[in-house]
């Protein structure tokens, strides 16, 4: 009898330091402080383009929960991989500079045969906001969203760009 309780509390233990010690990298993490209930679903997106090759491209989300995922675009179809956690302090301050930036500068749509962009989306509210502007130029009107543009690669690890 005493063997066998032995045995039990051995096993629970081992289980729950198993769990205990080994959470997943890919946790789910709350949704950041600073988003408001009609912000849940707010997505930040931005990547670079290539119309005319089949539609390939590179971007990157970016999640209310600070989830970074990668999306990648060719002709065999579309892939998305978590990529890393942005610390929570780190998104509000992203997210508000996106949506401050697409306030200043409201429309600027002018790609080439590359082009790169930012969208914030926001299905609760119905807002839908895209700039495009082709890398390489650099025009007086695409300034603020290159700025931002280059903010926002600093999220991502160098291991996952191409």
């Amino acid at each position: 009898m005493m063997n066998r309780s032995i045995v039990v509390w051995t096993l629970l233990l081992v289980v729950a330091l198993g769990l205990w010690g080994c959470p997943s990298a890919q946790q789910i993490q709350d949704v950041a402080p600073c988003v408001k209930d009609t912000q849940q679903q707010l997505l930040v997106e931005w990547g670079t383009y290539e119309p005319y090759e089949a539609k390939t491209g590179l971007s990157f989300e970016l999640t209310t929960r600070g989830e970074l995922i990668k999306v990648v675009t060719n002709a065999s179809g579309t892939t998305r991989t978590h990529v890393a956690w942005v610390p929570h302090a780190q998104y509000c301050a992203m997210a508000d500079d996106v949506n401050a930036t697409f306030l200043k500068v409201q429309a600027l749509h002018s790609p080439g045969t590359m082009g790169r962009f930012i969208r914030y989306s926001n299905p609760a509210t119905r807002v839908y906001l895209q700039a495009v502007w082709n890398p390489e130029l650099q025009t007086f009107q695409s300034r603020d969203m290159r700025r931002v543009y280059d903010e926002l690669m600093r999220l991502v690890p160098t291991d996952a760009i191409d």
